[in-house]
């Protein structure tokens, strides 16, 4: 995804932050260790045991949950649930308002065409509260408090375009039929499947969609093979036991894993420099975790950005980035340091820091507090600070000097290499 950096530091630092996290078959958990980068760094456990939260959508809603839920989509016809993702542009109400009008034009046409269904909508929460002070969309809108799959639960039928809900609803064996009404995607977010390869039939047209609804027997027909294939591949784990089999696990196997690769954490706010040496991470060896960290409001800075956005494939694929989005506070304490720290990477913790710009700062005290050694510029406020948190300089060299908090032996080969020839 284009600006990905930005999009995922808030999800790369909460799962940092869990013991455990659920994944509903191996497709998933590949995507996640790689795209976030978690081996190495992460010390919990990812379970591939499926979701929980599907458990309704085989074993059924309760009588009386099912009673309240369709009472609250109004109907006792078959259901249509037209579930779209959000692909507009969340900043300006204008985008916002432009891409809800879109959603209006397909549901009017869906319940003109298809008048023994009941149609409703379930909106992204970037939208939902847009439309629901719109009036128009009164008699489709299903309310926000209602659970996302005790809907799909009582739905016959799900029209979707890139929304991650048809996975779940695989799990019915119920008909999914493809909408996708904004034409540049691919580029703008970008997916992992192509769209023939989906469970079902793809279109850019609602006539497309009443048509095959008219023909249903004959599309769940053609599409009964690949259908299947999507099931065994994304959810054959999801039995109805998956909140046992998670329970299970939480009560009898430790959640902390050994890690035995050297975690290295990169200060990024080095980009924001013209003389920043950007071969620092080439020169960092392959069997090194590395990860930077940056502070976001830099970034809206012209020339860091700049630096930033120039550097960053270099960086990437190598290196998992975090973001530091707390504003500065020069009167940190050594306590509300390590706190922020802790925010910033969620819990996760390094061997070596390296910082390699000469200036100071608030966020510089923040990270120093995550890692057992700091390899960084010679500075007088830096030195200041590691003191006072317990710190000893330890070795030097040139304007680079190596900071640890105990006594350990030095990785001299290491410290070489990402110097280089300073």
């Amino acid at each position: 995804m284009p600006g990905g950096v930005m999009g995922s530091w808030n999800v790369l630092r909460n799962l940092m932050m869990t013991d455990y996290l659920v994944m509903p078959n191996a497709y998933t958990t590949t995507i996640f260790r790689r795209d976030y980068r978690l081996d190495n760094l992460y010390r919990g456990q990812l379970l591939n045991v499926g979701y929980p939260r599907n458990d309704v959508l085989v074993n059924g809603l309760k009588p009386m949950l099912e009673k309240k839920v369709r009472a609250l989509v109004h109907s006792q016809q078959k259901v249509i649930l037209y579930a779209p993702t959000w692909s507009g542009d969340a900043t300006t109400l204008t985008s916002s308002y432009e891409e809800i009008q879109k959603y209006l034009v397909v549901l009017k046409q869906l319940q003109q065409q298809l008048p023994q269904y009941d149609i409703r909508f379930k909106a992204h929460p970037y939208v939902y509260q847009l439309v629901e002070r719109d009036e128009a969309f009164a008699s489709y809108l299903v309310p926000n408090y209602l659970d996302t799959n005790d809907v799909l639960a009582i739905t016959d039928i799900l029209i979707t375009d890139y929304s991650s809900l048809f996975f779940d609803y695989l799990i019915t064996q119920r008909p999914i039929l493809f909408l996708d009404q904004n034409a540049d995607y691919q580029t703008s977010r970008g997916t992992y499947l192509a769209d023939n390869q989906l469970p079902g039939p793809y279109t850019r047209q609602v006539e497309n969609i009443v048509d095959w609804i008219h023909h249903l027997s004959d599309i769940q027909i053609k599409f009964s093979v690949q259908y299947q294939n999507f099931y065994q591949r994304y959810v054959a784990n999801d039995d109805g036991l998956a909140t046992e089999r998670v329970a299970t696990v939480i009560q009898k196997q430790p959640a902390i894993q050994p890690v035995k690769t050297i975690r290295m954490l990169i200060n990024g706010e080095d980009f924001s420099e013209s003389q920043f040496d950007d071969g620092i991470v080439a020169r960092i060896p392959q069997n090194v975790d590395q990860s930077f960290v940056i502070y976001e409001r830099h970034l809206l800075d012209n020339w860091y950005g700049y630096q930033f956005f120039t550097h960053v494939d270099q960086v990437m694929p190598n290196s998992r980035i975090f973001v530091n989005k707390s504003p500065q506070d020069n009167t940190l304490s050594p306590e509300q340091a390590k706190i922020k720290g802790q925010r910033i990477v969620g819990n996760a913790h390094f061997d070596i820091l390296v910082i390699g710009q000469t200036n100071a700062s608030t966020h510089q005290k923040a990270i120093m507090m995550l890692a057992d050694q700091v390899l960084m510029r010679a500075n007088t406020k830096r030195s200041e600070w590691l003191l006072n948190i317990g710190y000893q300089r330890v070795w030097h060299h040139n304007t680079w000097e190596l900071w640890q908090q105990e006594l350990t032996k030095i990785d001299q080969t290491l410290i070489e290499k990402v110097i280089g020839d300073a």
